[in-house]
């Protein structure tokens, strides 16, 4: 049986060289990204019953900073933070490390 969990990173957190690094259970699929309580939150469907977990990459740009796109990522998704002032973060999907 699957389960959709919800993955959070504090958007104060710096990012290595715009990657965040998030552990989720082995064979974890990002679903999508959003926002809430200033947080960026990936959702992913996962296997709740494994407990070996394996690293995801994902690549996280604000608007106007360039970024290297690889054959190997994904589009993930833009989200909006509704702060003064307001941000734009666009979430790639890199894969497993």
């Amino acid at each position: 049986m699957k389960e959709i969990w919800k993955f959070t990173r504090d958007i104060q957190d710096p990012f290595d060289n715009q990657r965040m690094h998030v552990e989720m259970p082995k064979g974890a699929r990002a679903l999508s990204v959003g926002a809430q309580d200033f947080k960026l939150c990936i959702w992913a469907i996962v296997d709740p019953d494994f407990a070996e977990v394996e690293t995801h990459t994902f690549v996280v740009v604000m608007t106007g900073v360039p970024v290297k796109l690889h054959a190997n990522m994904s589009f993930l998704g833009t989200v909006q933070f509704h702060t003064a002032p307001m941000f734009v973060l666009h979430v790639f999907d890199e894969g497993v490390r």
